[in-house]
């Protein structure tokens, strides 16, 4: 179940933005930028794993729903819900975005009625471990004609061949030390219907140091099927951070991707 079939979540300048909410009382940390989208893809991608793992709650008459934002606290270690009350408009989400509580127990009021609720339980992440006796599968016609513009802006003045061979070199290196720098992530593709774990590999090609800013960070897609990795596509780190950042912990060591 994805968010955005379940609840409406409101946006824009308004003071009842749920990003607003939720950054306000969460621990601060990058959220990426005005438009918060680090922090709208952390919450998308925690809901769809929290409901795989029925820990959505919806009440008992069906009139209002909890879940919490991932495991995000506010200063004091206190969780972060969401609280949602059903929708009264026919054909759209069960539910509409009502406020956010960062307290363990707090009172939800729904027509005149008054129920003592607890944080629900946060959602656990239980990536696969990363294989290294997969096959890598490439598909350098979409990295480097497809993508031409993002390869060539960060290897200028060389031909397509040297391209080829920085970006292949870069992944079977990270590939080979796929431990100390392989990432989580999850994704739901667009034609899905629930996600999955990904793995993202930082690829470094014009600085050496691990403590840098990668040059692209390439997308696996596992087969165990076919015992593969399929590497969709490479990207900038700032677009691989949200659903990296929204299965990791507080501190995760790629925090520069962002």
């Amino acid at each position: 179940m994805k968010l955005i079939d379940f609840i409406w979540m409101p946006y824009g300048d308004t003071g009842d933005d749920y990003r607003n909410q939720i950054s306000k009382e969460a621990i601060e940390e990058n959220w990426g930028g005005t438009d918060f989208s680090y922090l709208r893809q952390y919450l998308a991608d925690n809901f769809e794993i929290a409901y795989t793992q029925g820990k959505v709650k919806v009440s008992g008459n069906g009139a209002y729903c909890l879940f919490r934002v991932g495991a995000l606290t506010n200063q004091e270690g206190h969780p972060i819900t969401v609280l949602g009350n059903k929708n009264r408009l026919a054909g759209k989400q069960p539910f509409v975005f009502a406020k956010v509580f960062s307290r363990e127990r707090f009172p939800v009021r729904v027509g005149g009625e008054e129920f003592q609720e607890v944080a629900p339980e946060a959602p656990s992440y239980e990536p696969p471990p990363y294989n290294r006796d997969f096959t890598l599968v490439y598909n350098f016609d979409h990295y480097l004609e497809d993508h031409e513009t993002r390869v060539s802006e960060k290897l200028p003045n060389l031909t397509s061949r040297q391209k080829f061979l920085c970006l292949w070199a870069a992944m079977q290196l990270a590939h080979k030390r796929a431990q100390s720098c392989a990432v989580p992530q999850w994704y739901c593709d667009k034609r899905q219907a629930e996600g999955s774990y990904q793995w993202l590999l930082p690829l470094y090609i014009n600085n050496e140091s691990l403590d840098a800013k990668p040059d692209f960070v390439a997308t696996l897609e596992p087969n165990e099927e076919y015992k593969e990795y399929n590497i969709r596509t490479v990207l900038p780190p700032e677009w691989a951070y949200a659903h990296a950042r929204a299965v990791s912990g507080r501190d995760p060591h790629f925090r520069n991707w962002a």
